[in-house]
């Protein structure tokens, strides 16, 4: 008996989210590079001037430049992982170094493409099984999500049914 139910948790559909980030680590350098030039010219030009106080402020403004880009980074390096197999939904959540996990029971897991809450904000993608609540591909478009939507519920199934794999 402990041998199929292993052999039914190895067979299991994985899908992989994945956000998007265009921007490499030598673009953001490049970027970096090429906003400070700005800043550093006119905090120069002040300086030789005598108005020394323009200084602060332009190495505050590259440092909120510089946070920006860690935090879109940071952003850029988040993952998803939706295991489904015959008996258990697996979502696994990784943001950095925090990671999460959410298990629900297969037959009692619905997914639930929910709308906007107000006017332009985005759908979200829902995985509900009693009380239990999961949000999956906060950063993937609409069209995506949709799109995902569609195939985990024909992977999930209904309550009242389970698909085979």
């Amino acid at each position: 008996m402990q041998r199929s139910v292993e052999q039914r948790e190895e067979q299991s559909i994985r899908i992989e989210l994945r956000a998007h980030n265009s921007l490499t680590p030598r673009g953001a350098r490049v970027f970096m590079g090429t906003v400070s030039i700005g800043p550093m010219i006119t905090a120069g030009y002040c300086v030789a001037q005598g108005f020394w106080p323009v200084l602060p402020f332009a190495g505050l403004e590259l440092l909120l430049v510089w946070l920006a880009l860690r935090w879109s980074f940071k952003r850029g390096a988040q993952r998803e992982t939706i295991a489904i197999s015959y008996d258990f939904v697996t979502i696994s959540s990784q943001l950095g170094v925090s990671q999460a996990k959410t298990r629900f029971p297969r037959h009692w897991t619905r997914v639930k493409l929910c709308g906007p809450r107000f006017g332009h904000y985005p759908s979200r993608l829902i995985f509900e099984s009693g009380r239990n609540v999961c949000e999956v591909g906060r950063f993937l478009t609409d069209d995506e999500r949709r799109t995902l939507a569609v195939r985990l519920q024909q992977l999930v199934g209904n309550m009242n049914d389970s698909p085979a794999l």
